[in-house]
């Protein structure tokens, strides 16, 4: 696994919750080649079909972005229910990036 693929999920998740307050967790799905992040939002409606539909993005060198990502945003009633993406494998094998309970005021 590469430093850089995981430095780039650390950074998506910091700008993200700079760009989204209400952001109350942060998980990462480690793979080889994309950075993958579920985003749990406290606005962000319950699956009406219990899946996580990723928003796909492409690098951007020019921004420090080199790898595509994908970011699913879900509610927090969806924590480790909703289904993944086939490739992403299972909730078991996440890592949390950052968490609100956990924030240090």
């Amino acid at each position: 696994m590469s430093t850089k693929i995981e430095e780039q999920a650390k950074y998506l998740a910091r700008e993200n919750r700079k760009a989204e307050p209400s952001i109350c967790k942060i998980y990462w799905f480690r793979d080889n080649n994309e950075v993958r992040l579920v985003e749990l939002l406290e606005e962000m409606p319950v699956s009406s079909d219990g899946k996580a539909y990723p928003m796909y993005f492409r690098e951007a060198p020019n921004e420090d972005i080199f790898f595509p990502s994908a970011i699913a945003l879900l509610s927090p009633v969806d924590d480790k229910k909703a289904d993944l993406p086939d490739s992403w494998g299972s909730w078991d094998a996440a890592v949390v990036l950052w968490e609100k309970s956990n924030e240090v005021a």
